[in-house]
């Protein structure tokens, strides 16, 4: 696996290398990494800052690890809001780009903490703490989080921020702090400008002096407008905004008057020195060097964690079959613990699991786009841009067949890292050393390598030419034939419909992979229903098709079948099913009916849930119980239709290790659809045999959930005899 990061945050110092000037390409590259997390290799971004990208075929999982040493001085995390206000959720790559058009010079960014992902009423607020430079944006509530004190010291703790609101000397304990929903009985909570949100129920204006609010301290305030309930009210730079939920509160504050001095003390424990930054995050994975965070659920996951040398910030992709699966919060925690972590906490996940590096997207983010967030932990390098100090090249070793092409990722970065743009005229090139019959040529224009004849061996020097001192080296092989070939995967499995690659590999004696050059294998297909595209990939066209794939690269030849899934009937509901209702947590309420009606002229029985999720505070999920046996199904399908909700569907799975597996069929079913089939396919290497537990819909903290799911005609996709 190679990977590029490009440096799109912000225009980078340009040197004049030669006539045209050509867009910098890339920093730098990461080699294929072995499968082993010890043997990945770490690539500097930043001072003090590397990037590895990890792979681990056990899962298969696809990880990202960043690793900031906190002794640097030149580099510092940064809490980052959607829009610059919880209100603006938006991708992390826009928010990454509102930074660096403030002048931040960022290198790195990962997604944060849990949100409300409904446009009512309170888009984009945050389930935990969050501070930006010192200022308290929400209070923690008791829920964990990932803290940077004022002497940049990262701490993992579960906090509370209580305080106290002084008004016309009536005392008023703190709710929270733009967090609408919360605030026990007799309390207030605050809204600043950072919230963005209007409130419309009644509310004391107040200008604030001293301002922002913080972790710690006492601030002094006037009273400048009572606004009434009706009145749509947002808090402007230096206001703040006092509220209430309860009703014999909001009515005792509205009675206020203006010019009344407000006073507002806050102080959060267990911290005695001010915050400057802060994301949320639940639960704890790692405490004093011992895991703690446990569950059998893989989603796609985001944590950070530190020791007493370096802070640690992860990705782990998912709901990706053959590419990455998840983990579950046990599996989690054990990789933070094994990257060094004797503190560590999990971040939001899912869909929301997003790494930017130097201006690129360097995971897979479920959704196949980046989803809007509501915040994000930023680092950003406050290293001054100087000359030309490095040139590097990837890869710097290959091995070669006869008449292959090597393509070259080559960038200019100065003494710190810092990426800047070149043109490919100020790069030369040199073989300083040469043994055998081979012949080399390097494109720099097209940034390519490439070889005949051999065998032989090179090593090529690339070079600014006004400063050759700053130079890469490429080590080449080239031999005439492989010693091994082989191809990945030996059985593909399709959806009837779909396409997927079968890779040919050549590798040398001693086990190194080689370069292939165009054509250098041949495919020949035997059996229907299967098409050959090209260049190993395979399209199945027909339910239980076969094919036997023979592929050959000179003379020797290897083997692989493509076969098609075939659809079996696993519940139609027509005779008497079992099945249940449950929900998580218990104050989620609904029933199951069997019905049956026509569709498209032939009768149809389902299964209708009709559920109440309840108040939109937290994840809330009802289950329509199924407990289907699929044996060593692929993946499955079903009728669905909706009505009220646009809840996630998903279904649940558990393997023959008893382990949990939730996947999503519809992040948002709409009514008007009607009946639509949706399938599911299921993780790689899942060990069977499978059960399907369940159907079930489930809502987030601001998402809405009142309605009913129909279910009918349940099939398992499977391939004929095994």
């Amino acid at each position: 696996m190679s990977s590029w990061y490009t440096a799109q945050a912000g225009p980078p110092r340009r040197w004049r290398l030669g006539r045209a000037t050509l867009a910098l390409c890339v920093l730098a590259a990461l080699l294929a990494l072995p499968a082993a997390l010890s043997a990945a290799e770490a690539l500097p971004i930043a001072p003090g800052v590397t990037v590895e990208e990890l792979r681990d075929a056990a899962g298969p999982w696809e990880i990202r690890v960043l690793r900031i040493e906190r002794v640097e001085q030149q580099v510092h995390l940064l809490t980052a809001l959607g829009a610059g206000q919880l209100s603006g959720v938006e991708p992390l790559t826009r928010i990454v780009a509102r930074e660096s058009d403030a002048g931040k010079q960022v290198v790195a960014a990962i997604n944060a903490d849990f949100f409300r992902m409904s446009n009512r009423p309170f888009p984009g607020g945050l389930s935990g703490p969050c501070v930006r430079d010192g200022e308290l944006i929400t209070t923690p509530r008791g829920r964990s989080g990932f803290y940077l004190t004022a002497d940049a010291a990262p701490r993992i703790e579960v906090a509370q921020t209580t305080g106290q609101v002084l008004v016309g000397g009536e005392a008023y304990r703190l709710g929270g702090m733009n967090m609408p929903d919360q605030g026990a009985e007799g309390s207030v909570q605050l809204f600043t400008a950072t919230g963005g949100w209007e409130l419309s129920d009644g509310c004391l204006v107040a200008t604030l002096e001293g301002g922002p609010l913080r972790s710690q301290g006492r601030w002094e305030a006037v009273v400048t407008e009572v606004a009434a309930p009706g009145t749509a009210r947002a808090a402007q730079a230096g206001e703040v905004l006092i509220a209430a939920l309860d009703e014999q509160v909001r009515s005792a504050l509205l009675g206020a008057a203006t010019g009344d001095r407000v006073e507002i003390t806050l102080q959060t424990e267990p911290f005695t020195e001010p915050v400057l930054q802060a994301v949320g995050g639940n639960p704890l994975l790692v405490r004093a060097g011992e895991i703690v965070g446990a569950d059998r659920v893989r989603h796609p996951r985001t944590a950070a964690g530190y020791n007493d040398r370096e802070i640690i910030l992860v990705t782990v992709d998912g709901r990706q079959p053959g590419w990455s699966v998840g983990m579950t919060m046990t599996e989690l925690a054990a990789l933070m613990h094994r990257l060094g972590c004797t503190e560590a906490v999990n971040l939001d996940g899912g869909g929301s699991t997003t790494a930017w590096v130097r201006g690129r997207i360097i995971n897979r983010p479920s959704g196949g786009r980046q989803r809007s967030i509501a915040n994000g932990l930023l680092l950003v390098s406050t290293a001054p841009t100087g000359g030309p100090a490095r040139l590097q090249a990837s890869p710097t070793s290959a091995v070669m067949l006869s008449g292959a092409e090597l393509p070259l990722k080559l960038a200019v970065a100065d003494a710190w890292y810092n990426p800047l743009e070149f043109e490919p005229e100020a790069i030369g090139a040199t073989v300083v050393e040469q043994a055998g019959d081979a012949t080399i040529a390097v494109n720099m224009q097209e940034s390519r390598l490439s070889v005949t004849g051999g065998p032989g061996r090179a090593t090529v020097k690339l070079a600014l030419r006004d400063q050759p001192e700053v130079a890469a080296t490429v080590e080449v092989e080239v031999v005439a034939q492989c010693a091994a070939f082989e191809l990945s995967p030996v059985e593909l499995r399709l959806p009837v419909g779909s396409s997927g690659a079968i890779v040919a590999r050549g590798f040398t004696a001693e086990g190194a992979e080689v370069v292939l050059r165009p054509g250098a294998v041949a495919w020949r297909v035997t059996g229907g229903g299967v098409q050959h595209l090209g260049d190993g990939r395979f399209r199945a066209d027909a339910a239980g098709a076969r094919a036997d794939v023979t592929a050959t690269l000179g003379g020797v030849e290897a083997q692989a079948q493509v076969r098609a899934t075939t659809e079996v009937a696993v519940e139609d509901f027509s005779a008497d099913p079992q099945v249940s209702f449950s929900a998580i947590p218990d104050t989620v309420s609904g029933q199951l009916s069997v019905l049956a009606e026509e569709r498209e002229g032939h009768p149809i029985s389902f299964c209708r849930m009709t559920y109440d999720l309840g108040e939109a505070t937290r994840t809330r999920v009802a289950y329509m119980e199924l407990n289907r046996p699929l044996g060593e199904a692929l993946g499955v399908s079903l009728l669905a239709r909706t009505e009220g909700s646009t809840a996630w569907v998903r279904v649940m799975l558990i393997d023959a290790a008893g382990a949990r597996h939730l996947l999503t069929a519809a992040e948002a079913l709409a009514p008007t659809e009607g009946w639509k089939r949706l399938t599911v396919a299921f993780p790689a290497d899942l060990p069977g045999p499978l059960v399907l537990r369940s159907v079930y819909v489930a809502a987030t903290t601001g998402m809405t959930g009142r309605g009913t799911l129909d279910v009918a005609d349940v099939r398992a996709l499977v391939v004929p005899g095994g």
